[in-house]
């Protein structure tokens, strides 16, 4: 295909694809990235070469040339080529299995709900919109979306963003304010009963002796001591003796 490239254009960064994965992912997305730059057909073509690494480069350089008329041909022999590789998708029946579990976020399940909803093919607006309002746990979103109905499937999903932010904020709000009310109460000394304190004795007998810390004091009165007169020896009977008689 005789075309020459704009010297303008850059081309935006795409992953590149080796072959081994599913080819209909990465041609998606080369299409919406191409399609924001108003590249036309031609330039696509070209463009798509550049994305290609590996065998799958190889390949795309293989092509006879003049063989390739439009964008559509090329990415239909694309996908022919790599088929294998191509991932099956799931009958809608499949996402009546993926509801919010009871203590599951609304955060956790929008990712999860939104990872398996392109794995299922031929789904259209309505379908998701009443399989996405059935499979969620009841609460605000679920009352919302029954009381005010969505017109569409986007209009849903932005409404269960907003409100998967407000329980974020919520959440943070009272582990903020959580933390931050728990003040340490004084601790209360219990009185003790039924023990004796050693140390009152110490501050007892400071009291009343200063001088010597801590040591009890005794003070002991003063005994009388009486005076013993000597006698003669003259004097002196011995005991038991009996008295001389003249």
């Amino acid at each position: 295909m005789a075309f020459r490239t704009p010297t303008k254009f850059k081309l935006p960064e795409i992953l590149t694809y080796d072959g081994i994965r599913d080819p209909r992912e990465h041609l998606l997305s080369f299409q919406a990235q191409m399609q924001i730059h108003g590249a036309e057909d031609p330039l696509m073509c070209k463009a798509f070469l550049t994305t290609l690494t590996g065998s799958a480069q190889r390949w795309c350089m293989r092509l006879p040339e003049h063989s390739v008329n439009s964008f559509a041909q090329l990415a239909e022999l694309f996908l022919t080529n790599y088929a294998a590789y191509l991932r099956p998708k799931k009958n809608f029946m499949y996402m009546f299995r993926v509801m919010q579990d009871p203590n599951e976020s609304l955060r956790s399940f929008l990712a999860r709900w939104q990872k398996e909803v392109h794995t299922v093919d031929d789904l259209d607006d309505k379908t998701m919109l009443i399989l996405f309002m059935e499979n969620l746990r009841l609460g605000k979103l679920y009352t919302y979306l029954h009381t005010e109905w969505s017109s569409s499937y986007a209009q849903a999903i932005q409404r269960a963003n907003q409100q998967a932010d407000t329980e974020d904020t919520t959440k943070q709000k009272k582990i903020q304010e959580g933390g931050s009310s728990r003040l340490k109460k004084p601790r209360l000394e219990e009185p003790r009963t039924g023990r004796f304190d050693k140390s009152r004795l110490g501050r007892q007998e400071t009291s009343r002796n200063p001088e010597k810390t801590g040591v009890p004091s005794f003070h002991q009165q003063p005994i009388a001591v009486q005076e013993v007169q000597a006698q003669p020896l003259s004097e002196i009977r011995p005991t038991n003796t009996p008295p001389t008689v003249g």
